[in-house]
């Protein structure tokens, strides 16, 4: 007999003990292999945002919990709550974000937030170091999932996964 067999035979109370049982089952399950699967988030200052901004090694951003001026509250102040910064798309099929401090706003490309921070082998040349998206998806910030590389490497790596004549990743 089945398990949904054997539900329809169980009297009301006892199919909800028996679901509620399986789905207990389930999340103990997952949550074992969240603790052993999944690294630790670390968080990282955006450099020239300290305070402001943070990155992770899972691409992802924040802003941090301050306490501003504003001339318009009754005590001339305001706390703002750090929270995680929803991405848009650029025309390239980039996610970027937007950082602002004292007034000036920055739109900034995720990707290389997260290699500035987690990274290494950035050096200064002539031309930028590019940030390569090993596995090609231009959205996954992953900090194992990038690695600087020359414009001309970039190029190579893009025509080898097929990207090279395309936008985001389809013909056009």
């Amino acid at each position: 007999m089945k398990n949904y067999e054997k539900l329809l035979t169980l009297k009301k109370i006892e199919r909800r003990r028996y679901i509620e049982a399986q789905f207990t089952k389930l999340a103990n399950q997952f949550w074992q292999w969240l603790e052993s699967e999944v690294e630790e988030e670390i968080w990282k200052d955006v450099e020239g945002y300290e305070g402001y901004y943070q990155v992770s090694n899972r691409g992802r951003a924040r802003s941090v919990g301050r306490i501003v001026k504003n001339k318009s509250s009754k005590t001339g102040i305001q706390s703002l709550k750090g929270r995680i910064l929803k991405p848009s798309l650029n025309q390239k099929g980039y996610q970027i974000i937007f950082l602002n401090k004292d007034g000036k706003k920055k739109t900034v490309l995720l990707h290389r937030l997260v290699a500035f921070a987690f990274c290494d082998g950035y050096v200064e040349m002539d031309s930028p170091m590019e940030v390569n998206h090993k596995n090609g998806n231009h959205t996954d910030n992953d900090a194992s999932n990038l690695e600087w590389t020359t414009p001309k490497e970039n190029q190579k790596h893009a025509k080898e996964m097929g990207f090279r004549g395309s936008k985001f990743g389809k013909d056009i």
